[in-house]
């Protein structure tokens, strides 16, 4: 960011959280440039929960792999969706 000009435009891709990092960062560095944020999939993040939620448990028993852990994260995301809980409360547990 140091060699960057403090108004070249600047395009971040993704919008997630490192994303805003990088913008406060820029901002905090004195850039006034302008900066447009592109989504790989074209959809806007979705906003977070208008209250906490307490977390429901995922049972991910040591050693399990990458496939079958994404397969319980979403069997518990159907799971509480069908009891009326938000799905947000699976990944915060």
């Amino acid at each position: 960011m140091q060699d960057l000009a403090p108004d070249a435009p600047v395009r971040l891709v993704g919008p997630g959280l490192t994303a805003v990092d990088v913008l406060i960062s820029l901002r905090w560095h004195g850039h006034h440039g302008s900066v447009l944020g592109l989504l790989r999939q074209g959809w806007l993040p979705l906003s977070h929960l208008p209250r906490a939620v307490p977390p429901v448990s995922v049972d991910l028993p040591e050693g399990v792999g990458l496939p079958a852990a994404l397969r319980r994260i979403r069997e518990a995301a159907r799971t509480a969706l069908a009891h009326g809980q938000p799905w947000q409360a699976v990944l915060d547990a």
